[in-house]
């Protein structure tokens, strides 16, 4: 197969209205697979940092409230069951 041969059948593919859109697909799940890593990433990130931390804080006896704390601040409410 030549190279004229191959370029032809690319055009041909590329100015298919059914290829253009599936291209345009694969490249917008390509988008959104990139952030969704890069938001777990951040996130287990700040997650490790915070259990870190509260391992820390209990090896040096000075926990007393630090885990409402880390709850609050990753979004959490402060639920008391009575």
């Amino acid at each position: 197969m030549g190279m004229r041969r191959i370029g032809t059948k690319a055009w041909r593919w590329v100015r298919d209205s059914k290829a253009v859109s599936a291209l345009e697909y694969a490249i917008l799940i390509g988008i959104i697979a990139v952030v969704i890593a890069a938001a777990i990433t951040t996130l287990g990130t700040d997650l490790k940092t915070a259990i870190e931390e509260v391992g820390d804080k209990i090896d040096a006896g000075e926990a007393k409230g630090l885990v409402l704390e880390r709850v609050r601040d990753f979004g959490g409410s402060e639920r008391r069951s009575v």
